[in-house]
């Protein structure tokens, strides 16, 4: 920084010195014409985006970098008037040409210089951000150490602490158990949440009632098995009763052929059967007899026949 409290001038002779050997009579006018050209120092107007960028920055470094800005840019100014100024008339203007050079490696010098002391200070805020990340680090993992030591101790104490409400959620949670598999054997479709917070006169309560639905569901199932086979007996019964009876149905009046012959006992059923049988032998036997008159007339017939002819 305090190179650059110099003037621009100054750092363009240096630059002449150590660069260049020139004639003393072109470096004494170049320097005469610096000179009676200096200007009091305007301040460098930063760009729009560096400017945003500078509100993030305190007010102190906002200071210190316009000021290495202004001095840079002033003497930047400086030389770019003297170099509209420098006119190579042509190929063989040696004297201007050279002093462009001189112009061009001041500039050089110039922005080198700066650069090392961007560079410098770019290192300078990486360093300290380096900083600032390792020590942010360290207090993370020195709260992280903390926490582990402090919760064990926490949990160790909040463990005894709880020893009764932990005794009280298991006893519940084992009388909770404890209904549903009570209440599964009857209603196995209740759930949890519907027994969960009853009390227990109420669960009682709704447990006789489920018992009691359940009996009687099983109890009408039972019923309907029974009278299901009950039919299905009946059914067969009748239909082999039927079968039986078959042979000498032209002789069941015809007020009987309807019925259900599986309501008849056994006793009333050989009854009905017995008397088709002996209603069917005695239409046998009248048929026969019926035949034994039709012969015996075909052979009285005949006999009469032969008798009248003699």
């Amino acid at each position: 920084m305090g190179l650059f409290a110099v003037t621009c001038t100054n750092l363009f002779a240096c630059a002449i010195l150590d660069c260049v050997a020139i004639d003393l009579k072109l470096l004494l006018s170049y320097l005469y014409r610096t000179n009676k050209q200096k200007k009091l120092t305007m301040e460098f107007q930063l760009p729009v985006e560096v400017a945003k960028i500078a509100e993030g920055v305190s007010a102190e470094k906002r200071n210190e970098l316009q000021t290495l800005l202004n001095q840079v840019f002033d003497g930047v100014s400086k030389m770019r008037e003297q170099i509209d100024s420098v006119s190579v008339s042509n190929e063989n203007d040696i004297v201007n040409m050279k002093l462009a050079g001189i112009l061009r490696l001041g500039v050089e010098k110039v922005r080198l210089y700066a650069e090392k002391v961007f560079d410098a200070k770019s290192a300078e805020v990486k360093q300290q951000m380096l900083s600032y990340t390792t020590e942010d680090y360290l207090w993370l993992k020195a709260k992280q150490t903390m926490q582990i030591l402090t919760k064990e101790i926490e949990e160790n104490a909040r463990w005894k602490e709880e020893t009764r409400q932990r005794f009280d959620l298991e006893q519940k949670e084992l009388e909770i158990q404890q209904r549903i598999l009570k209440i599964s054997s009857v209603a196995p479709f209740i759930t949890r949440s519907e027994v969960e917070f009853m009390g227990n006169e109420s669960f009682k309560a709704f447990y006789l009632g489920l018992e009691k639905s359940h009996n009687d569901r099983i109890e009408a199932e039972r019923k309907a098995d029974e009278e299901r086979i009950a039919k299905e007996k009946a059914v067969a019964l009748h239909n082999s009763r039927k079968e039986q009876i078959l042979p000498y149905w032209l002789l069941i009046p015809f007020a009987n052929r309807n019925d259900d012959f599986s309501t008849l006992t056994e006793s009333e059923w050989e009854e009905r059967f017995q008397w088709c049988v002996s209603e069917k032998k005695k239409d046998e036997a009248n048929a026969i007899l019926a035949d034994v008159k039709t012969l015996l007339g075909k052979i009285s017939v005949f006999i009469t026949d032969k008798t009248s002819k003699l």
